[in-house]
């Protein structure tokens, strides 16, 4: 009984956990989105300055620490 009641909650917790991530992924997924469309639009459809800024997001020049 005890073990089926430790199974329930931790199925509940990471249910809770993953919709708890899945938020901000998304809300990031979305930024990006906004932020990078005027971007390749005025580079005239070509992918390289899209992909400049997106490098410049994971791995930036001068970081701040």
């Amino acid at each position: 009984m005890c073990q089926q009641s430790n199974r329930t909650s931790q199925i509940w917790l990471s249910t809770v956990l993953a919709a708890w991530n899945l938020f901000p992924f998304f809300l990031g997924n979305i930024t990006l989105a906004v932020v990078v469309t005027p971007i390749f639009n005025s580079s005239r459809a070509s992918l390289v300055w899209p992909m400049l800024f997106h490098r410049q997001l994971i791995t930036p020049i001068e970081p701040d620490a």
